[in-house]
């Protein structure tokens, strides 16, 4: 039972520590410098430079509090249609994420404000250079911070839950929905600029974001699935459970050439177990076939498990 709260407790220290992540991005790199990237985010900017359009002028003082509003409002909104479209597990694994990225958005805003935040990078949207730091990275805390929370178990809300919706009643990718949407959003803010660098700022974001998110996802050490076809079998085993100290698998095998019954020892270990073994391997057997391929994600006892 402890073992199972002990858990449950890590994820939800990494979920929040993603969320933070992410609200840290958008408040303190991404709206001080209207950058329209796509999400509710950039749907809340948006919102606001419409409003300036129709001269509403809103001050700096209430700028952060409308961003949160806008989005809490959006993603009250979707949450309660995923509620009804796609049940109640989604519904409950969304709702605090969804809640608490306005919120953390809201207090990081404030934060950015009462430090002064953008006068210790004096930047300016004509200064393209530093308008490029400022995307690459914010699309690194970004991409790691989404990464982190997806890795513990949650979904961040927004334009997750359209995705989820548009892949149950019609069958659209999610990697579609997420282009369309956030297509959608940095076209309007381009439109809005009079200016084509919003896609250009927006593209190079989301590419970037993207494969952090599916690097701390799917990464975590490195980490090769070594195949090693042999006629000795034991003495192999032997010397990888004495000197490497993995598990390993062994499934029959036949010479396609010489139609021999040999053996497969499938092992997975780090890179410098593999040169260990790849150094040795002709030594235990100078016949052995091997080959080695990087593995993207491993999970069970002996790497994510004790044993």
């Amino acid at each position: 039972m402890f073992k199972n709260m002990n858990k449950k407790l890590k994820n939800f220290i990494f979920i929040n520590i993603g969320v933070m992540g992410l609200a840290l991005s958008f408040s303190f790199f991404l709206s001080p410098f209207g950058l329209v990237t796509g999400g509710i985010g950039g749907i809340a900017i948006n919102v606001i430079n419409i409003l300036e359009r129709f001269n509403i002028e809103i001050s700096e003082a209430y700028h952060t509090i409308i961003e949160s509003i806008i989005m809490m409002g959006i993603n009250i909104l979707l949450l309660f249609l995923s509620l009804f479209l796609i049940g109640k597990e989604f519904f409950f694994k969304t709702l605090y994420c969804a809640i608490a990225y306005p919120i953390y958005t809201f207090l990081f805003g404030e934060l950015a404000t009462l430090v002064k935040f953008t006068e210790l990078l004096p930047i300016n949207a004509s200064d393209i250079g530093g308008m490029l730091i400022i995307v690459l990275f914010s699309a690194l805390l970004s991409g790691v911070s989404i990464g982190i929370a997806i890795k513990y178990g949650a979904s961040t809300g927004g334009i997750d839950i359209i995705e989820k919706i548009m892949l149950k009643y019609f069958n659209v990718p999610y990697s579609v929905t997420l282009f369309v949407c956030d297509g959608i959003t940095i076209v309007t803010a381009s439109i809005l600029s009079t200016n084509l660098l919003p896609i250009c700022y927006g593209a190079i974001y989301m590419w970037l974001m993207g494969k952090l998110i599916d690097s701390v996802v799917f990464g975590g050490f490195r980490s090769y699935s070594v195949s090693i076809i042999t006629s000795k079998p034991d003495i192999i085993k032997t010397f990888i459970l004495e000197n490497v100290n993995r598990g390993l698998t062994i499934v029959e095998a036949e010479g396609g050439y010489t139609g021999k019954d040999l053996k497969m020892i499938i092992c997975v270990m780090t890179s410098s177990e593999v040169s260990l073994v790849r150094g040795n391997i002709k030594n235990l057997d100078d016949n052995a076939f091997m080959y080695i391929s990087q593995t993207s994600e491993v999970s069970g006892i002996g790497f994510t498990k004790e044993r």
